[in-house]
């Protein structure tokens, strides 16, 4: 039996977006094994409805853990080839309860209680909480979203750390089922392409421009586990973008090369509670102009998040098709 273990960070896709408009990660981390060889269907096996996530619930609790570990690295090609390097680590944990749901599904409301974090954010930024209660209000943009920290507003560091692993910003765009989801059910080994337009219109809302063609990708249903007497699915999967360029960067900006490759794993119950585990590896590699000068950026994201309900996880719910809001 699988101990459980999720993550609650907005949305899959929300992450590798995140990532495109600054990438990176420790690469002493491994990748997650991920396999997306096509498999046909056995003649009499089991078919699973997939879902990748549920609407949100008022009072849903349980413990949370979350860690995000980015490298980025610097190179102007031009002499005399300075080289920067960058990394940002976040390490958070506490019990995690969905205060307040809207009545569409999204988690208006969290609080984190007994929180602890340990977060480097470069230049000597660094945070660290013991003990803490951690209320978060989102809004539909982060910076209008409230946080509080022990009752009294937290600094712009703790909301930088706080969203490298949960969220500020309610989820917007399609859902992460009508991005890596599938409407037909599926045997244990069994594949299926991205949705790449649903993956385009992500980007898009996260206003970055990705060129039709530029999206390839599959995911995998990777295997069924009962954790807490509820059967939960680990799907994974793999996701490569040829072409892409953020449009919120300084005038005088240009994109020579920008690929990244996802690689992503996720265990989600078969009744609405948030993911139990969640793993992402994202690469990147971008080739830009600056104001006349150009520059090589390589990175790599790891991210790695577990949830532990403490609430009931409830009966099982079979939809017809997957909802278009996530936990």
């Amino acid at each position: 039996m699988r101990s459980s273990g999720v993550v609650f960070v907005g949305g899959l896709l929300a992450a590798v977006a995140g990532a495109a408009c600054g990438p990176a990660a420790d690469p002493d981390v491994p990748n997650v094994d991920v396999a997306t060889t096509e498999v046909a269907a056995t003649p009499g096996a089991r078919t699973h409805a997939i879902r990748l996530s549920w609407p949100a619930a008022t009072g849903h609790r349980g413990t949370f853990h979350a860690v995000s570990d980015e490298v980025t690295t610097k190179r102007a090609v031009d002499p005399p080839n300075d080289v920067e390097e960058k990394r940002r680590f976040v390490d958070a944990k506490g019990i995690l309860e969905i205060v307040h749901a809207t009545a569409d599904g999204s988690a208006a409301s969290l609080r984190l209680s007994n929180a602890s974090m340990r977060a480097s954010l470069g230049e000597g930024r660094e945070v660290i909480l013991d003990g803490a209660t951690i209320v978060i209000d989102r809004a539909a943009d982060a910076e209008q979203t409230a946080v509080l920290v022990d009752g009294a507003r937290a600094s712009q560091d703790v909301r930088e750390a706080l969203d490298e692993v949960v969220s500020l910003a309610l989820s917007k765009g399609p859902s992460d089922d009508q991005v890596f989801g599938t409407r037909k059910p599926r045997v244990v080994g069994e594949s299926w392409p991205v949705p790449v337009e649903s993956a385009r219109r992500t980007f898009a809302a996260r206003s970055i421009r990705v060129p039709e063609g530029a999206i390839t990708g599959e995911m995998k249903l990777a295997g069924v586990d009962v954790v807490n007497d509820v059967e939960c699915l680990e799907v994974v999967g793999s996701m490569r973008i040829t072409s892409f360029e953020p449009l919120d960067v300084p005038v005088g900006t240009t994109f020579q090369h920008a690929l990244m490759d996802v690689q992503m794993r996720s265990v989600t119950p078969t009744v609405p509670m948030p993911r139990l585990e969640q793993d992402l590896v994202l690469t990147a590699d971008i080739l830009m102009t600056v104001d006349g000068r150009m520059f090589e950026i390589r990175s790599r994201n790891v991210f790695r998040g577990d949830y532990e309900p403490l609430t009931d996880m409830g009966a099982p719910v079979q939809p017809d098709a997957p909802g278009d809001h996530q936990l």
